[in-house]
């Protein structure tokens, strides 16, 4: 146990690198070893306080333009130990900004899986398009509506990939894994003032067909691709990926 306390705490360590693939593969190694191991049986208390950390993303919604990518930003989030909410700029704007709050380390990574999973809807919804409905005289709306709802079901279906790892996690015997992805006190403290948003259309239309094939290729999500594609491109020099 001593021998795996120490290489948690090195791991630790390199997570707080500026090389960000570096440190992000780190923390997430560090994580798999504490659940392994059961938290509750590692002495962190030394290792250095880490402070509650916002991040404001890119990303933006509204009523009819994009707006599955909320419930994608609640699903990264609550797989990461983070928490996301909305910015709003100013009473009465249409657009939604997302953020996320969470503890240093924890957060950068779920921003960086909810980038690689947003970009993965809006890069098969193009595709499930394409290959579908070639040669269909669609309107802009009618485009929009049919990748929003493949987009909802790739979201659905992100939220039941991560369900089966937790189910695999605890089939395999790493009692810890759940108190590892618990969102910390601090965390929630954080967003205490937070408001529900009940910004929501009532004429949102969704293709069950396109929601149905989202949701499949959701399944198949994997949080750890964008790592292995980041280290491979950094072993062959890229840049930008």
């Amino acid at each position: 146990m001593k021998d795996y306390k120490e290489k948690i705490k090195k791991l630790l360590a390199l997570a707080e690198s500026n090389n960000e693939h570096e440190a992000r593969a780190a923390l997430l190694k560090a994580k798999e070893l504490m659940a392994e191991y059961k938290i509750d049986e590692i002495d962190l208390v030394d290792i250095k306080d880490r402070k509650v950390k916002r991040i404001y993303t890119d990303y933006e919604y509204t009523k009819r333009g994009e707006w599955w990518i909320a419930n994608l930003a609640n699903v990264i989030a609550e797989n990461y130990c983070c928490r996301c909410a909305a910015n709003i700029p100013y009473k009465g704007a249409q657009k939604r900004q997302i953020f996320f709050i969470g503890l240093e380390g924890d957060v950068e990574i779920c921003e960086k899986i909810f980038a690689y999973a947003v970009d993965s809807a809006r890069k098969f919804g193009k595709l499930y398009l394409k290959d579908n409905y070639k040669g269909y005289n669609l309107t802009s709306q009618d485009k929009n509506r049919i990748k929003n709802s493949y987009a909802i079901g790739f979201s659905n279906g992100v939220k039941e990939a991560f369900e089966n790892q937790k189910a695999e996690k605890v089939a395999s015997g790493e009692d810890g894994w759940g108190l590892v992805m618990i969102i910390p006190k601090e965390v929630n403290d954080d967003c205490a003032g937070f408001r529900h948003d009940t910004y929501r259309s009532k004429n949102r239309v969704v293709y069950h067909d396109a929601k149905s094939d989202g949701y499949s290729e959701g399944c198949k999500f994997n949080p750890n691709g964008r790592l292995e594609e980041d280290n491979t491109n950094r072993r062959l020099g890229k840049r930008g990926a």
